[in-house]
């Protein structure tokens, strides 16, 4: 009786602590917006959503196929629609190329695509909004309730025994 009225609560405490650590699974969603304004630009507004399973940590070029929905982008098999370019001298940037094949370049504050959060791109530049959101598994979320109800099972019972 002492040693499962000890182990029962050590074992909920395991089980929290081990579901409260970040999920590998993670999804990343990357949601940006903004306008080719630039000398040279077009004007032409453009838009997309990208989601992976853990952050952007280098460069990174996309298909207009690999983005969750595109406004704009150029479509082609061999030139990418978007770049990420994280850690450059002017900051994260996000190059765009537009459906009338006009480069745009975006350029946000360092670690941009490491920190969920909403950012606009400098004021040199063209004028953008990205939206980093971080999107934890299902399972991870499953797990972390059951260890909680775990420890207030422990607890309820602790108090009807007294």
């Amino acid at each position: 009786m002492i040693l499962r009225r000890f182990l029962l609560p050590v074992i909920c405490v395991l089980v929290f602590a081990l579901n409260t650590t970040p999920a590998h699974a993670d999804s990343w969603i990357y949601t940006f917006s903004g306008t080719n304004t630039a000398p040279g630009g077009n004007g032409l507004s453009v838009a997309f959503q990208y989601s992976t399973p853990g952050p952007v940590t280098g460069f990174t070029p996309l298909f207009a196929s690999q983005l969750s929905s595109c406004t704009n982008c150029m479509v082609s098999s061999i030139v990418p629609a978007v770049f990420f370019q994280p850690g450059t001298v002017y900051g994260d940037q996000i190059q765009f190329n537009d459906v009338l094949n006009t480069a745009s370049v975006f350029v946000f504050p360092l670690n941009t695509f490491l920190t969920p959060g909403t950012y606009n791109s400098g004021p040199a530049f063209n004028p953008g909004t990205l939206t980093v959101q971080v999107v934890p598994e299902p399972s991870s979320i499953v797990l972390l309730l059951s260890g909680l109800g775990g420890i207030v099972g422990v607890t309820r019972r602790r108090l009807k025994l007294g």
